[in-house]
């Protein structure tokens, strides 16, 4: 019923639990807000990616926020990874992540452009 409501544009917000989300198609979502990023027992980084990927849409742009937390700590190198590999800058929380400059990937990523902060190149 609520997701219906979202859909025709008559409720604005929708709350819902990633598996709840995970057969939903609305388009034009805005803002994806994750409370929790999955664990990797849960889904991990494609879990994750599944669910931001909620905005963006067919051409559209949208916002994801997700709360990190020591409970996301195993998921912090794919993260990492995947910022850099889409050109996203790395926040400061997450440069312990990192990988070194001995993994060709990160050099060859930082060669391309990727938006890195200076404490990331350290």
């Amino acid at each position: 019923m609520h997701s219906r409501a979202f859909r025709n544009g008559a409720v604005k917000t929708l709350i819902v639990t990633g598996v709840a989300a995970r057969g939903m198609d609305i388009p034009e979502v805005k803002h994806v807000i994750n409370f929790d990023i999955p664990s990797f027992i849960h889904g991990g980084i494609n879990e994750y990616v599944n669910r931001i990927g909620r905005t963006g849409r067919i051409g559209f742009q949208g916002k994801a926020i997700s709360f990190f937390n020591e409970r996301s700590a195993d998921l912090g190198p794919d993260l990492v990874k995947l910022l850099v590999e889409s050109r996203q800058e790395v926040p400061d929380f997450l440069t312990e992540y990192m990988p070194t400059a001995e993994e060709p990937e990160c050099l060859f990523n930082l060669l391309n452009g990727a938006t890195m902060n200076k404490a990331n190149l350290l």
